[in-house]
Protein backbone atom coordinates (compact mmCIF):
# COMPACT_ATOMS: atom_id res chain seq x y z
CA UNK A 1 0.00 0.00 0.00
CA UNK A 2 1.75 3.12 -1.12
CA UNK A 3 -0.67 5.70 -0.46
CA UNK A 4 -3.00 6.26 2.25
CA UNK A 5 -6.41 5.60 2.04
CA UNK A 6 -9.15 5.33 4.62
CA UNK A 7 -12.95 5.18 4.84
CA UNK A 8 -15.01 6.52 7.00
CA UNK A 9 -16.40 2.68 7.60
CA UNK A 10 -12.81 2.54 9.01
CA UNK A 11 -12.55 5.45 10.46
CA UNK A 12 -15.58 4.21 12.85
CA UNK A 13 -13.71 0.76 13.21
CA UNK A 14 -10.78 2.37 14.68
CA UNK A 15 -12.47 4.56 17.08
CA UNK A 16 -15.67 4.83 19.07
CA UNK A 17 -16.97 7.33 16.86
CA UNK A 18 -20.22 8.21 15.83
CA UNK A 19 -21.20 9.47 12.12
CA UNK A 20 -23.17 13.06 11.99
CA UNK A 21 -23.72 13.47 8.36
CA UNK A 22 -22.13 13.37 4.68
CA UNK A 23 -21.29 10.30 2.68
CA UNK A 24 -19.44 7.30 3.45
CA UNK A 25 -16.48 8.54 1.45
CA UNK A 26 -13.13 7.51 1.05
CA UNK A 27 -9.90 9.76 2.79
CA UNK A 28 -6.97 10.50 0.71
CA UNK A 29 -5.15 11.60 4.26
CA UNK A 30 -4.97 12.89 7.39
CA UNK A 31 -4.70 16.53 8.80
CA UNK A 32 -4.68 18.19 11.97
CA UNK A 33 -3.70 22.08 10.47
CA UNK A 34 -5.87 23.64 7.60
CA UNK A 35 -2.64 25.43 6.73
CA UNK A 36 -1.46 21.79 5.52
CA UNK A 37 -4.38 20.27 4.44
CA UNK A 38 -4.68 18.62 1.01
CA UNK A 39 -7.83 17.94 -1.15
CA UNK A 40 -9.74 15.01 0.29
CA UNK A 41 -8.59 14.63 3.32
CA UNK A 42 -9.94 14.16 6.86
CA UNK A 43 -9.50 16.60 9.16
CA UNK A 44 -9.27 16.31 12.78
CA UNK A 45 -10.21 19.10 15.10
CA UNK A 46 -7.99 19.21 17.79
CA UNK A 47 -8.48 21.77 20.60
CA UNK A 48 -5.24 23.14 21.42
CA UNK A 49 -4.26 26.00 24.42
CA UNK A 50 -4.10 29.00 21.49
CA UNK A 51 -6.49 27.31 18.82
CA UNK A 52 -9.32 25.15 18.95
CA UNK A 53 -9.47 23.00 15.59
CA UNK A 54 -13.06 22.92 15.85
CA UNK A 55 -13.18 26.49 14.85
CA UNK A 56 -11.44 25.78 11.55
CA UNK A 57 -13.76 22.80 10.61
CA UNK A 58 -15.55 25.16 7.83
CA UNK A 59 -11.90 26.01 6.45
CA UNK A 60 -11.21 22.81 6.27
CA UNK A 61 -14.39 21.78 4.48
CA UNK A 62 -13.95 24.88 2.25
CA UNK A 63 -10.03 23.96 1.11
CA UNK A 64 -11.27 20.61 -0.11
CA UNK A 65 -11.29 18.49 2.81
CA UNK A 66 -13.84 15.52 2.44
CA UNK A 67 -14.46 15.54 6.50
CA UNK A 68 -14.15 16.09 9.98
CA UNK A 69 -13.07 14.30 13.12
CA UNK A 70 -15.08 16.16 16.15
CA UNK A 71 -15.86 16.14 19.42
CA UNK A 72 -18.43 18.49 19.12
CA UNK A 73 -21.05 19.52 16.27
CA UNK A 74 -19.07 22.13 13.87
CA UNK A 75 -22.56 24.07 13.62
CA UNK A 76 -23.77 22.80 10.38
CA UNK A 77 -24.77 19.57 8.46
CA UNK A 78 -23.72 19.01 4.70
CA UNK A 79 -25.13 15.81 3.00
CA UNK A 80 -21.51 16.24 0.48
CA UNK A 81 -18.81 16.25 3.79
CA UNK A 82 -18.67 13.71 6.23
CA UNK A 83 -18.71 14.65 9.93
CA UNK A 84 -17.54 12.22 12.38
CA UNK A 85 -17.68 12.77 16.17
CA UNK A 86 -15.95 11.52 18.48
CA UNK A 87 -15.38 11.80 22.97
CA UNK A 88 -12.23 12.60 22.14
CA UNK A 89 -10.09 13.66 19.18
CA UNK A 90 -6.64 13.11 19.94
CA UNK A 91 -7.30 9.75 21.51
CA UNK A 92 -9.13 9.07 17.93
CA UNK A 93 -6.27 10.33 16.08
CA UNK A 94 -4.07 7.98 17.92
CA UNK A 95 -6.62 5.34 17.06
CA UNK A 96 -6.48 5.85 13.78
CA UNK A 97 -2.34 5.66 13.64
CA UNK A 98 -2.64 2.43 15.68
CA UNK A 99 -5.19 1.12 13.18
CA UNK A 100 -3.36 1.82 10.32
CA UNK A 101 0.24 1.17 11.74
CA UNK A 102 -1.24 -2.42 11.67
CA UNK A 103 -1.81 -2.70 8.50
CA UNK A 104 2.31 -3.10 8.36
CA UNK A 105 3.04 -6.01 10.53
CA UNK A 106 6.18 -6.75 8.81
CA UNK A 107 7.71 -3.08 9.51
CA UNK A 108 9.92 -2.78 12.52
CA UNK A 109 9.09 -0.26 14.74
CA UNK A 110 12.06 1.49 17.35
CA UNK A 111 10.13 3.60 19.30
CA UNK A 112 12.91 6.03 21.23
CA UNK A 113 12.58 7.78 24.83
CA UNK A 114 14.52 9.04 27.29
CA UNK A 115 14.95 12.65 28.88
CA UNK A 116 16.97 14.14 26.97
CA UNK A 117 18.60 12.82 23.34
CA UNK A 118 15.65 11.65 22.15
CA UNK A 119 15.42 13.84 19.16
CA UNK A 120 18.88 13.76 18.31
CA UNK A 121 19.26 9.77 17.96
CA UNK A 122 16.12 9.75 16.38
CA UNK A 123 17.70 11.08 13.72
CA UNK A 124 20.73 9.34 13.89
CA UNK A 125 18.60 6.09 13.69
CA UNK A 126 16.71 7.22 10.64
CA UNK A 127 20.15 8.18 9.07
CA UNK A 128 21.71 4.92 9.50
CA UNK A 129 18.55 2.92 9.36
CA UNK A 130 18.02 4.66 6.06
CA UNK A 131 20.78 3.50 4.09
CA UNK A 132 19.63 -0.36 5.00
CA UNK A 133 16.19 -0.22 3.98
CA UNK A 134 13.37 2.34 3.98
CA UNK A 135 12.82 4.57 6.84
CA UNK A 136 10.39 6.27 8.24
CA UNK A 137 10.63 9.32 11.07
CA UNK A 138 9.17 12.32 12.44
CA UNK A 139 10.99 15.17 10.96
CA UNK A 140 11.16 17.33 13.93
CA UNK A 141 10.56 16.82 17.67
CA UNK A 142 7.18 15.52 17.18
CA UNK A 143 7.04 13.17 20.16
CA UNK A 144 3.45 13.27 21.87
CA UNK A 145 0.44 11.78 21.14
CA UNK A 146 -0.55 13.97 18.19
CA UNK A 147 3.26 13.87 16.82
CA UNK A 148 3.71 10.37 17.24
CA UNK A 149 -0.20 9.47 15.40
CA UNK A 150 1.19 11.51 12.03
CA UNK A 151 4.13 9.82 12.42
CA UNK A 152 2.47 6.12 11.72
CA UNK A 153 0.17 7.89 9.46
CA UNK A 154 3.19 8.40 7.09
CA UNK A 155 3.53 4.50 6.89
CA UNK A 156 3.61 2.95 3.92
CA UNK A 157 3.77 -1.08 2.95
CA UNK A 158 7.30 -0.04 1.34
CA UNK A 159 9.05 0.71 4.67
CA UNK A 160 11.25 -1.74 6.52
CA UNK A 161 11.53 0.49 9.77
CA UNK A 162 9.93 3.36 11.46
CA UNK A 163 11.54 5.55 14.45
CA UNK A 164 9.13 6.60 16.83
CA UNK A 165 10.26 9.25 19.19
CA UNK A 166 7.78 9.14 22.55
CA UNK A 167 7.97 12.02 25.04
CA UNK A 168 5.99 12.35 27.80
CA UNK A 169 5.02 14.62 30.70
CA UNK A 170 3.30 12.45 33.10
CA UNK A 171 3.30 9.00 34.38
CA UNK A 172 1.05 7.15 31.97
CA UNK A 173 1.31 9.13 28.53
CA UNK A 174 3.61 6.78 26.95
CA UNK A 175 1.67 3.69 27.32
CA UNK A 176 -0.74 4.50 24.77
CA UNK A 177 2.09 5.60 22.44
CA UNK A 178 3.62 2.48 22.77
CA UNK A 179 0.81 0.77 22.09
CA UNK A 180 -0.20 2.39 18.51
CA UNK A 181 3.56 2.22 17.35
CA UNK A 182 4.02 -1.62 18.65
CA UNK A 183 7.30 -0.71 18.96
CA UNK A 184 9.86 -4.23 18.18
CA UNK A 185 12.91 -2.58 19.96
CA UNK A 186 12.62 0.80 22.54
CA UNK A 187 15.20 2.81 23.31
CA UNK A 188 15.86 4.24 26.64
CA UNK A 189 18.66 7.38 26.09
CA UNK A 190 19.12 8.59 29.52
CA UNK A 191 16.93 9.42 33.42
CA UNK A 192 17.16 12.97 34.55
CA UNK A 193 14.72 15.29 36.33
CA UNK A 194 12.78 17.27 33.49
CA UNK A 195 9.06 18.17 33.51
CA UNK A 196 8.77 17.69 37.02
CA UNK A 197 5.84 19.72 37.84
CA UNK A 198 3.92 16.31 36.41
CA UNK A 199 6.34 13.56 37.32
CA UNK A 200 7.28 14.98 41.11
CA UNK A 201 10.76 12.41 41.42
CA UNK A 202 12.71 10.18 39.12
CA UNK A 203 11.61 7.24 40.70
CA UNK A 204 7.87 8.47 38.19
CA UNK A 205 9.88 9.25 35.52
CA UNK A 206 12.05 5.64 35.55
CA UNK A 207 8.23 3.61 35.51
CA UNK A 208 7.27 6.25 32.52
CA UNK A 209 10.00 5.38 29.81
CA UNK A 210 9.71 1.74 31.33
CA UNK A 211 5.98 1.89 29.83
CA UNK A 212 7.98 1.67 26.74
CA UNK A 213 9.93 -1.55 27.59
CA UNK A 214 6.83 -2.96 28.95
CA UNK A 215 5.10 -2.59 25.57
CA UNK A 216 7.66 -4.88 23.75
CA UNK A 217 7.00 -8.18 22.87
CA UNK A 218 8.37 -10.78 24.41
CA UNK A 219 6.61 -13.51 22.77
CA UNK A 220 8.25 -12.71 19.21
CA UNK A 221 11.66 -12.94 18.04
CA UNK A 222 13.62 -10.19 17.60
CA UNK A 223 12.51 -8.03 20.09
CA UNK A 224 14.76 -6.05 22.37
CA UNK A 225 15.44 -3.26 24.36
CA UNK A 226 18.56 -0.52 24.50
CA UNK A 227 19.36 0.95 27.74
CA UNK A 228 22.36 3.34 28.90
CA UNK A 229 24.86 1.27 31.18
CA UNK A 230 26.30 4.31 32.35
CA UNK A 231 22.70 5.58 33.54
CA UNK A 232 22.58 5.58 37.28
CA UNK A 233 18.72 4.62 36.80
CA UNK A 234 20.14 1.56 34.40
CA UNK A 235 19.43 -1.38 36.60
CA UNK A 236 15.81 -0.44 37.60
CA UNK A 237 15.60 -0.05 33.83
CA UNK A 238 16.99 -3.73 32.78
CA UNK A 239 14.18 -4.93 35.87
CA UNK A 240 11.59 -3.86 33.75
CA UNK A 241 12.70 -5.20 30.78
CA UNK A 242 10.97 -8.84 29.47
CA UNK A 243 13.48 -9.07 26.39
CA UNK A 244 17.13 -9.19 25.61
CA UNK A 245 18.90 -5.87 26.44
CA UNK A 246 21.87 -4.41 24.57
CA UNK A 247 23.80 -2.06 26.04
CA UNK A 248 25.59 1.37 25.30
CA UNK A 249 28.65 3.29 27.44
CA UNK A 250 31.35 5.51 27.71
CA UNK A 251 32.27 4.11 30.90
CA UNK A 252 30.72 1.16 31.37
CA UNK A 253 33.47 -1.70 30.11
CA UNK A 254 30.76 -4.51 30.23
CA UNK A 255 28.45 -2.63 27.08
CA UNK A 256 27.85 -4.28 24.49
CA UNK A 257 28.50 -0.87 22.26
CA UNK A 258 31.29 1.10 23.77
CA UNK A 259 33.79 3.95 22.30
CA UNK A 260 37.81 3.31 22.70
CA UNK A 261 40.01 6.63 22.07
CA UNK A 262 37.28 9.32 22.02
CA UNK A 263 38.91 13.08 21.00
CA UNK A 264 35.95 15.87 21.95
CA UNK A 265 36.60 18.99 20.03
CA UNK A 266 33.80 21.88 19.58
CA UNK A 267 32.54 20.80 16.57
CA UNK A 268 33.50 17.11 16.24
CA UNK A 269 33.78 13.89 18.56
CA UNK A 270 35.83 11.38 17.06
CA UNK A 271 35.88 7.46 18.32
CA UNK A 272 36.70 4.00 17.71
CA UNK A 273 34.05 1.40 17.94
CA UNK A 274 34.12 -2.23 16.80
CA UNK A 275 37.51 -1.48 15.42
CA UNK A 276 35.91 1.37 13.33
CA UNK A 277 37.49 4.75 13.57
CA UNK A 278 34.57 7.53 13.46
CA UNK A 279 33.47 10.46 14.04
CA UNK A 280 30.09 12.70 14.60
CA UNK A 281 29.87 16.55 13.58
CA UNK A 282 28.48 17.30 17.14
CA UNK A 283 30.85 17.59 20.78
CA UNK A 284 29.67 16.86 24.13
CA UNK A 285 29.87 13.85 25.96
CA UNK A 286 26.08 13.84 25.58
CA UNK A 287 26.17 13.40 21.74
CA UNK A 288 28.33 10.56 21.90
CA UNK A 289 26.15 8.96 23.63
CA UNK A 290 23.26 9.73 21.46
CA UNK A 291 25.34 7.77 18.60
CA UNK A 292 26.05 4.71 20.86
CA UNK A 293 22.43 4.35 21.54
CA UNK A 294 21.84 4.48 17.73
CA UNK A 295 24.33 1.77 16.89
CA UNK A 296 23.32 -0.54 19.76
CA UNK A 297 19.85 -0.23 17.92
CA UNK A 298 22.31 -1.67 14.95
CA UNK A 299 24.27 -4.16 16.75
CA UNK A 300 20.85 -5.73 17.97
CA UNK A 301 19.22 -5.75 14.42
CA UNK A 302 22.53 -7.85 13.52
CA UNK A 303 23.02 -5.20 10.74
CA UNK A 304 26.60 -4.06 9.80
CA UNK A 305 27.74 -2.07 12.70
CA UNK A 306 31.31 -1.17 11.12
CA UNK A 307 29.51 0.21 7.83
CA UNK A 308 26.70 2.55 9.96
CA UNK A 309 29.88 3.69 12.25
CA UNK A 310 31.66 4.91 9.28
CA UNK A 311 28.03 6.40 8.23
CA UNK A 312 27.98 8.51 11.37
CA UNK A 313 30.44 10.66 9.30
CA UNK A 314 27.95 12.26 7.53
CA UNK A 315 24.99 12.57 9.78
CA UNK A 316 23.51 16.17 9.83
CA UNK A 317 22.27 17.27 13.57
CA UNK A 318 19.08 18.96 13.97
CA UNK A 319 18.50 22.24 14.71
CA UNK A 320 19.52 23.99 18.30
CA UNK A 321 21.34 21.02 19.43
CA UNK A 322 25.05 21.66 19.71
CA UNK A 323 25.05 23.50 16.69
CA UNK A 324 28.82 25.41 16.41
CA UNK A 325 29.01 28.92 14.68
CA UNK A 326 31.80 30.96 13.80
CA UNK A 327 31.80 34.79 13.43
CA UNK A 328 35.01 36.69 13.42
CA UNK A 329 37.00 35.39 16.51
CA UNK A 330 33.80 33.75 17.91
CA UNK A 331 32.86 30.82 18.54
CA UNK A 332 28.96 30.71 19.43
CA UNK A 333 27.29 27.13 20.40
CA UNK A 334 23.65 26.91 20.06
CA UNK A 335 21.42 24.15 22.37
CA UNK A 336 18.50 25.96 22.84
CA UNK A 337 16.41 23.59 21.94
CA UNK A 338 15.52 22.75 25.39
CA UNK A 339 16.90 22.55 29.54
CA UNK A 340 16.77 20.91 32.20
CA UNK A 341 19.08 20.00 35.20
CA UNK A 342 20.60 17.52 33.23
CA UNK A 343 20.70 18.56 30.09
CA UNK A 344 22.47 21.80 31.23
CA UNK A 345 25.13 19.93 33.38
CA UNK A 346 25.47 17.94 29.68
CA UNK A 347 25.84 21.46 27.93
CA UNK A 348 28.51 22.59 31.09
CA UNK A 349 30.74 19.60 30.70
CA UNK A 350 30.74 20.18 27.05
CA UNK A 351 31.61 23.86 26.77
CA UNK A 352 34.48 23.26 29.71
CA UNK A 353 36.00 21.88 27.24
CA UNK A 354 35.81 24.15 24.42
CA UNK A 355 39.03 26.26 24.40
CA UNK A 356 38.66 30.10 24.96
CA UNK A 357 39.90 32.54 27.65
CA UNK A 358 36.83 34.65 27.26
CA UNK A 359 33.32 32.31 27.38
CA UNK A 360 30.11 33.56 27.91
CA UNK A 361 27.30 31.66 29.07
CA UNK A 362 23.57 32.39 28.24
CA UNK A 363 21.24 30.47 30.29
CA UNK A 364 17.42 31.01 29.74
CA UNK A 365 14.67 29.75 32.18
CA UNK A 366 14.31 25.78 32.59
CA UNK A 367 10.64 25.30 32.90
CA UNK A 368 8.62 22.55 34.12
CA UNK A 369 10.63 22.42 37.27
CA UNK A 370 7.40 22.24 39.56
CA UNK A 371 8.11 23.55 43.26
CA UNK A 372 11.71 22.78 43.01
CA UNK A 373 12.09 25.11 40.19
CA UNK A 374 14.06 28.16 42.53
CA UNK A 375 16.41 25.34 44.14
CA UNK A 376 17.61 24.11 40.72
CA UNK A 377 18.31 27.11 39.38
CA UNK A 378 20.08 28.12 42.26
CA UNK A 379 22.09 24.96 41.73
CA UNK A 380 22.74 25.34 38.17
CA UNK A 381 24.32 29.11 39.21
CA UNK A 382 26.63 27.36 41.97
CA UNK A 383 27.43 24.44 38.88
CA UNK A 384 28.17 27.29 36.67
CA UNK A 385 30.34 29.08 39.20
CA UNK A 386 32.69 26.14 39.09
CA UNK A 387 32.90 25.97 35.67
CA UNK A 388 35.09 27.70 33.24
CA UNK A 389 32.57 30.41 32.16
CA UNK A 390 33.70 33.36 32.69
CA UNK A 391 30.56 35.64 32.97
CA UNK A 392 26.43 34.87 32.77
CA UNK A 393 23.77 36.36 30.84
CA UNK A 394 20.37 35.12 32.32
CA UNK A 395 17.00 35.32 30.26
CA UNK A 396 13.68 34.96 31.96
CA UNK A 397 12.95 35.69 36.22
CA UNK A 398 13.81 31.98 37.17
CA UNK A 399 17.12 31.63 35.45
CA UNK A 400 18.13 35.23 36.90
CA UNK A 401 18.22 33.03 40.37
CA UNK A 402 21.44 31.35 39.18
CA UNK A 403 23.17 34.71 39.35
CA UNK A 404 23.44 35.33 42.86
CA UNK A 405 25.79 31.94 43.35
CA UNK A 406 27.45 33.01 40.32
CA UNK A 407 28.30 36.58 41.56
CA UNK A 408 29.09 35.07 44.76
CA UNK A 409 32.01 33.61 43.50
CA UNK A 410 33.40 36.87 41.60
CA UNK A 411 31.81 36.94 38.29
CA UNK A 412 30.11 39.19 36.36
CA UNK A 413 26.21 38.33 35.61
CA UNK A 414 23.85 40.52 33.58
CA UNK A 415 20.16 39.88 33.88
CA UNK A 416 17.42 39.90 31.05
CA UNK A 417 13.91 39.05 30.39
CA UNK A 418 12.82 37.24 27.28
CA UNK A 419 11.42 40.24 25.44
CA UNK A 420 15.35 42.58 25.84
CA UNK A 421 17.04 40.86 22.93
CA UNK A 422 18.30 43.71 21.29
CA UNK A 423 19.84 44.82 24.61
CA UNK A 424 20.92 41.03 25.58
CA UNK A 425 22.64 40.96 21.52
CA UNK A 426 24.54 44.37 22.30
CA UNK A 427 25.73 43.23 25.42
CA UNK A 428 26.91 39.87 24.05
CA UNK A 429 28.99 42.01 21.75
CA UNK A 430 30.11 43.98 24.29
CA UNK A 431 31.89 41.12 25.92
CA UNK A 432 32.80 39.08 23.13
CA UNK A 433 33.54 41.90 20.53
CA UNK A 434 37.15 40.54 20.94
CA UNK A 435 36.64 36.97 20.28
CA UNK A 436 35.46 34.17 23.17
CA UNK A 437 33.03 32.08 23.13
CA UNK A 438 29.46 31.32 24.27
CA UNK A 439 26.72 28.95 25.00
CA UNK A 440 23.06 29.00 24.79
CA UNK A 441 20.74 27.03 27.03
CA UNK A 442 17.27 27.49 27.64
CA UNK A 443 13.90 25.84 27.69
CA UNK A 444 11.66 25.77 24.51
CA UNK A 445 9.27 28.79 25.20
CA UNK A 446 12.24 30.67 26.02
CA UNK A 447 12.93 30.99 21.79
CA UNK A 448 16.75 31.63 22.95
CA UNK A 449 17.79 30.69 18.93
CA UNK A 450 15.87 34.84 17.99
CA UNK A 451 18.56 35.52 20.23
CA UNK A 452 21.03 33.46 18.56
CA UNK A 453 19.79 34.90 14.97
CA UNK A 454 20.27 38.30 16.82
CA UNK A 455 23.56 37.89 17.94
CA UNK A 456 24.88 37.01 14.94
CA UNK A 457 23.39 39.46 12.34
CA UNK A 458 24.82 41.93 15.74
CA UNK A 459 28.48 40.21 15.10
CA UNK A 460 28.47 40.75 11.24
CA UNK A 461 27.22 44.08 11.52
CA UNK A 462 29.76 45.31 13.49
CA UNK A 463 32.54 43.62 12.19
CA UNK A 464 31.59 44.42 8.53
CA UNK A 465 31.81 48.55 9.80
CA UNK A 466 35.44 47.50 10.99
CA UNK A 467 36.19 46.93 7.85
CA UNK A 468 35.56 49.63 6.10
Amino acid sequence: MDNFEISVDEVLSATPGKMICGPLCTFSGISTDTRLLGHGQLFVAIPGKNHDGHDFVQEAREKGALGALVSRDPGFEDDDFAVIKVADTRKALLDIAGWWRAKFPHAITIGVTGTNGKTTTKDMLRWLLSAIGPTVAAIRSYNNDIGVALTLLEMRSFHRYAVVEMGASAQGEIAPLAKAAAPMIGVVTNIGLAHMEGFRSASTIVKTKSELLKALPKDRDGAFAVLNADDPYFKKLRDACKVPVITFAVDNKDADVRPEEVVEQTAVTWFTVDGVETSIPLGGRHNLYNALAALAVVKGLDLDLARSARRLKGFSPPPMRSNVFHVGPVTIISDCFNANPSSLAAALDYFDKVPSPNKVFVLGDMLELGSSSAKHHKEAGERLAKSSVDVLLTVGDKAAKAAGPFAEAGKRTFPFEPDQRSAAAEKLFELLEGGGAVMFKGSRALRLEDLVSLFIRTLKRNYAKDRK
